[in-house]
């Protein structure tokens, strides 16, 4: 990805070069400038000083075109950190807006599961529930059925009449009551 600050860094890589051979020269002028002062060379300083005199605007220009650069390329990174952050956040924003939505629609359809599977387990109760109570009956036909056959044998005279009750079929109700959930089921779905 290319950055505000490439162009600038080109023109700030020249301005510096440029300004460090003007700060050189200038420097150098400046140096012989006091030896001949020194020598009491007073033609040669005299041309010296003109030549740092010249050189003085061009350095102090090139000093501060570089400053600018330097300034404009931090104010452009600046920018274009500032830039990238509101992209990253946006970007960020997006991806959460994005898990939001799936999220939500995995939650309403995860909801709308376990209420289907809570709805079975309870038709799966109730029908267990009839189930046991449907065997009671037939347990209970099965006792009438016992008596009625006990009774027709009395009438017939192959049987005395039985002084004790008859002993009736309880299987379903010994399974009831030998069962640790049987007996919570019939009395949960009434």
């Amino acid at each position: 990805m290319t950055t505000m600050t490439e162009p600038i860094s080109d023109q700030l890589d020249e301005a510096r070069r440029n300004a460090t051979a003007l700060r050189t020269e200038f420097d150098r002028a400046e140096g012989e400038l006091a030896q001949a002062v020194e020598a009491l060379d007073y033609d040669g300083a005299a041309r010296l000083k003109q030549r740092a005199d010249e050189l003085r605007p061009s350095v102090i220009l090139a000093e501060n075109h570089v400053r600018a650069l330097e300034q404009t390329a931090q104010a452009l990174a600046d920018h274009d950190a500032q830039l990238h952050a509101a992209e990253r956040e946006k970007a960020r924003q997006d991806a959460c807006d994005v898990i939001l939505v799936e999220a939500m629609a995995a939650e309403q359809a995860a909801i709308a599961e376990a209420d289907l599977l809570l709805a079975q387990a309870r038709e799966a109760l109730w029908t267990i529930a009839s189930t046991l109570r449907a065997a009671q009956v037939a347990e209970g036909a099965a006792g009438d059925h016992r008596r009625t056959v006990h009774q027709a044998q009395v009438d017939a005279g192959r049987l005395e009449w039985a002084r004790f009750p008859i002993g009736m079929p309880n299987r379903v109700e010994v399974a009831i009551d030998e069962s640790p959930i049987f007996p919570t089921i019939l009395r949960i779905s009434l």
